[in-house]
């Protein structure tokens, strides 16, 4: 069982790493100063981003990752 419940979290310690590399920067820097960007009310308010889908994906991993490191502990 153990072993089992490791494979998983490796498996979604993987996934969670790649949902995080996979989400665009917030940060713009300088070429926010310099060209201010053009996102309309729409782009802002829309559900289905895929900026809010990766931030989605990255806490249901996180959640998932925590609660399997917890099953481990609990079982040793």
């Amino acid at each position: 069982m153990q072993k089992t419940l490791v494979a998983f979290q490796v498996i979604v310690s993987i996934m969670l790493i790649a949902s995080i590399m996979m989400q665009p920067s917030k940060a713009d820097g300088f070429n926010n100063f310099a060209a201010p960007s053009q996102d309309t009310f729409y782009a802002k308010n829309n559900v289905r981003t895929s900026e809010k889908v990766f931030a989605r994906i990255t806490v249901f991993t996180s959640l998932l990752f925590a609660i399997i490191t917890i099953a481990i502990n609990i079982i040793k």
